[in-house]
Parts: C-alpha cells; sequence; structure tokens
C-alpha cells in the first residue's frame, strides 16, 4: 500500500488495519543540517561561522540545533547571508 502523507497503513493479522507514522525532525543537529544542505558538517559549521548561513542555531543546553523548516525557508528564499536573513525575518 502507497503511503498516505505522513502516515502509512498496514494490515496485521487479525485484519484490522494499523497506522505507521514516519516522523520528521523538527531540529536537526549539524551533521544532520549538513546532510540537509547537501555539504559536510565540519563546511556547515565552516559556513555558519562565517555568517554565510542565515539561520542561527537554537542553543539547548550544550547542543546546537536547526530548525529543520528554517532551513528549508532559508534555501526557497535563496539563501541569505546571516545579516540579511535577520534583516529580513525581524532579527530571528
Amino acid at each position: 500500500m502507497k503511503p498516505n502523507g505522513p502516515y502509512q497503513a498496514d494490515t496485521h493479522r487479525g485484519g484490522r488495519a494499523r497506522v505507521a507514522f514516519t516522523l520528521e525532525p523538527l531540529l536537526v543537529d549539524d551533521v544532520a543540517a549538513g546532510r540537509l544542505l547537501g555539504i559536510g558538517a565540519s563546511f556547515f559549521r565552516q559556513l555558519e561561522q562565517r555568517g554565510v548561513i542565515g539561520p542561527m542555531p537554537i542553543l539547548w543546553g550544550k547542543r546546537r540545533l536547526h530548525r529543520v523548516d528554517t532551513l528549508r525557508e532559508w534555501v526557497r528564499v535563496g539563501m541569505p547571508d546571516r545579516k540579511t536573513w535577520l534583516t529580513m525575518n525581524g532579527g530571528e
């Protein structure tokens, strides 16, 4: 059976349908953020330090995480540098 959006129906032995969820992460680390952009984690970090990556990471304890939806929006609008991105988004 084909997946239907984030849900996939499956039938088990009892004949009742069960639904499996495919969850997409909301936040990713530098490694996954680099993968989303098609680059390595170390190059992603270099670009981020130089202000080439527009969106700022979220600091959660000792972790630096990136919002997937924000990275997608950043790419959609042409990947502006951090200064431009922050101006476009009211400093966020």
